[in-house]
Formats: C-alpha cells, sequence, structure tokens
C-alpha cells in the first residue's frame, strides 16, 4: 500500500533559471557546498532554516555577504542605467517645437534611437524587477 502526498508534486514542476543555477554552480566550483545547498533551498521555495540550525545558516550568510553585496551593487547599476535611458527616452519624446537647420542639406545617417532606447529601458526595468524579488526572496534583514 503506497500514500501519495500531493503537495509533493507540485515543487516538480518548477524548472530552474539559469542565472540561478550558475550561482549554484559558481558556489560549488569555489567549494562552498554549504552555500550552494542553502541557495538550492531558497530557489526551490523553500526556508533553509528548515532543514538547517539557525547558527550555521548566520554563519553561511555572514561568509557569504560580500558576494550578495556584490551582487546588490551591480544590479542597482544597472538600475540607474535604465533611469538614465527613461530620462534620454523623455527627452526625445518632449520635444514640442522643431527648429529650422537652414538651406545646408544633408543625408541623414543612423538608425531608430527611441527603439534602442526602448529596448535599454525594457532590460533595466527587468533588473529592477529581479532586484526587487530578489531582495523580498532573500532574508537579508538577518544580514543586518
Amino acid at each position: 500500500m503506497t500514500y501519495r502526498i500531493p503537495s509533493a508534486n507540485t515543487k516538480l514542476d518548477k524548472v530552474m533559471d539559469t542565472d540561478k543555477f550558475s550561482e549554484i554552480e559558481e558556489a560549488i566550483l569555489d567549494g562552498k557546498y554549504s552555500w550552494a545547498c542553502v541557495l538550492m533551498l531558497r530557489f526551490a521555495g523553500h526556508n533553509p532554516l528548515d532543514y538547517m540550525p539557525s547558527r550555521t545558516y548566520s554563519r553561511l550568510l555572514k561568509q557569504n555577504r560580500d558576494m550578495i553585496l556584490q551582487k546588490q551593487a551591480s544590479m542597482i547599476n544597472n538600475g540607474t542605467k535604465a533611469l538614465n535611458a527613461r530620462k534620454r527616452l523623455s527627452q526625445i519624446k518632449d520635444l514640442a517645437y522643431v527648429e529650422k537647420l537652414g538651406n545646408k542639406t544633408s543625408q541623414v545617417h543612423g538608425g531608430d534611437q527611441e527603439q534602442q532606447l526602448i529596448a535599454e529601458l525594457e532590460e533595466e526595468e527587468s533588473m529592477l524587477k529581479k532586484l526587487a524579488d530578489y531582495l523580498r526572496r532573500d532574508c537579508l534583514v538577518s544580514l543586518w
């Protein structure tokens, strides 16, 4: 006689992002196996404190604080790039006047800068969303 737990199958459908997998892979290659376990538990949606003592978890957070802060700093830098792209895009759209250039004729060279700025903006907004999700998901309050 077998007994099936219905909630056990819900976790099997999840697939890990390549960013998350590369972070776990990097921890393993650095020899930080305990930290890799913490990352796997977090990314799978589990609370690492349910599987290890709080002292061990706190120690691992302290040891890897620099790596977490570097990741946050890079995401914040990407966020400032998004704000700059948004400002540049608004400057282009807010031109309410046209200046007459004169009689000189010249050929226009270049591409569609607005499309490029929109693509940069979307990319940077996705980075900001990832940062917000990362901060919400991880218990960074326990670091301080």
